[in-house]
């Protein structure tokens, strides 16, 4: 049960201030691994919110920008970090320390002061942001973190497809009753003036949640579906002790439907590439046509309501601000599942003792090394292209339908390339024996997210057209970083003597 607890003798307690025992409970709350990336993904997003108050076009539109950045920053931590502190407090409990549990409240405020009011006042005083704007947004994104780390697993599933049925149930609505039927006004629900009762709602779930999880966590539920995502983090290693959910755990979980196990039909010794496929499993295993149906049926929902959408009013302002987003939303959320899906997997395998890669080692029907090393190659590189290709297509005539010019087109195709390249490296790390994500590598997947937010922005609205010598720089490092690496890699994935020795 004692996996998070800090061994704090009670003689060292009693010597320390509350702000001393505030801030050790918070270092031994996680992983150093998962401060050290809470705060690179700060350092970044600060940065990136400086980039973009000073290069934006009006000093309004910077402000904005800054202050939706910084709160990104804020969210991080609050969402990944210190709901490890809820984890503390039900240990606490549980081993009878009412001194400990005594502090996390005075951790706690002190968050707030130096994520939320300090940042806020530097918005105010550097870059002209109001003071409602700055403290209710950042507030509001603390708060936002918070929650979500406790919320049950299933409504993670469910909010990933929320958006998709939100708009499916507008669109019909509208084609049934009318075009005003139906009216989303995104502008007023956001409405700065509206931004301090969302937080006020947001501080209140938030305490809420977090009292009725330390009372009833020892009483888990029954399926793991129910349980907080910050309950099933509890004591989990992965990728260096991140403090994530272990992922076969993660992975036994998911329903087939969404995270399919694919099919062995067309496996065996005269189909290398299909057979080790299979072995290596989702998602690089062969779907069955029924699989292969309902992946299909999702991206067609999908497109059918975005161009959909275009048909009714292409030129409302507000239709083309929701597609730009989802735009973004889909470049930056779909390349990194795509950089991160293939080699975790991967990864996996490759730190599991007695797994798939011991069992394709004994299997027979490989051929020499040379020709076990290139069906490896096909049975991952195969899945990957497939992805990608598909995902290219689709994406390309979806920026077509909304009005995307040629050189947003080419900013878009870069962009592309770049997170083919990184899917590439993530996934021949593992192959060559070496870690999926070292510390550094974090860097290059946020610097590539960043360029991607950034080439969204330039792609969809022409009056960033002239930041294009910053993408130019930009995506040169990311390329030249992701080839270096590549290069590296593949040097030592043909030195093995055999592609699954360990």
């Amino acid at each position: 049960m004692n996996t998070v607890m800090p061994e704090l003798a009670p003689a060292a307690i009693a010597r320390e201030t509350s702000l001393q025992r505030a801030w050790a409970l918070l270092l031994a709350s996680a992983p150093r691994m998962t401060r050290g990336l809470c705060g690179a993904a700060v350092v970044l997003l600060l940065a990136v919110a400086i980039l973009l108050a000073t290069l934006a076009p009006r000093p309004e539109r910077g402000v904005i920008a800054a202050v939706v950045s910084t709160a990104l920053a804020v969210a991080v931590p609050w969402g990944f970090w210190f709901p490890r502190l809820l984890l503390m407090q039900v240990e606490a409990r549980a081993s009878c320390l009412p001194g400990v549990a005594a502090t996390i409240p005075t951790a706690l405020a002190l968050l707030l002061f130096a994520t939320v009011a300090v940042p806020a006042a530097l918005l105010v005083l550097l870059a002209g942001a109001g003071p409602s704007l700055a403290l209710s947004a950042l507030m509001l994104a603390a708060m936002a973190g918070l929650v979500l780390a406790m919320l049950p697993s299933w409504c993670y599933l469910a909010l990933c497809f929320a958006p998709l049925v939100c708009a499916a149930l507008l669109l019909i609505g509208q084609r049934l009753l009318g075009p005003d039927a139906l009216q989303l006004d995104l502008a007023a629900a956001f409405d700065p003036r509206q931004l301090p009762w969302l937080a006020v709602v947001l501080a209140l779930l938030a305490a809420w949640r977090w009292r009725a999880i330390a009372r009833t966590a020892e009483a888990s539920p029954g399926s793991s579906w129910r349980q907080p995502i910050v309950l099933r983090t509890h004591g989990a290693q992965l990728w260096g002790g991140m403090g994530l959910m272990d992922a076969n755990q993660w992975q036994a979980a998911m329903p087939d439907w969404l995270w399919p196990a694919g099919q062995t039909g067309r496996a065996g010794r005269a189909r290398p590439v299909e057979a080790m496929r299979v072995v290596l499993g989702t998602p690089f295993a062969p779907l069955s046509r029924n699989q292969i149906l309902l992946q299909l049926g999702f991206a067609a929902i999908a497109v059918l309501m975005f161009v959909a959408a275009f048909t009714g009013d292409p030129d409302s302002k507000q239709m083309r601000s929701l597609v730009n987003g989802g735009m973004s939303g889909g470049l930056a959320g779909g390349g990194m599942v795509l950089v991160g899906m293939y080699g975790w997997r991967l990864d996996v395998l490759r730190r599991r003792v007695a797994g798939e890669m011991v069992e394709l080692a004994l299997l027979p029907g490989w051929g020499d090394a040379a020709q076990a090393r290139r069906s490896l190659l096909m049975a991952v590189a195969r899945p990957l292209l497939q992805a990608g290709g598909s995902a290219t297509v689709v994406l390309m005539a979806l920026a077509s339908v909304a009005g995307v010019d040629a050189a947003g087109l080419a900013w878009l195709l870069v962009a592309i390339i770049g997170l083919g390249l990184l899917a590439a490296f993530t996934s021949l790390r593992p192959l060559a024996g070496q870690a999926m994500l070292p510390l550094w590598m974090f860097g290059l997947i946020l610097a590539t997210l960043v360029m991607l937010m950034s080439t969204t922005a330039v792609a969809t609205r022409p009056d960033w057209s002239g930041t294009g010598v910053w993408l130019v720089s930009g995506w040169s490092l990311v390329y030249a970083a992701c080839g270096i690496g590549l290069a590296l890699s593949w040097r030592r994935f043909r030195a093995r003597p055999h592609p699954f020795l360990q």
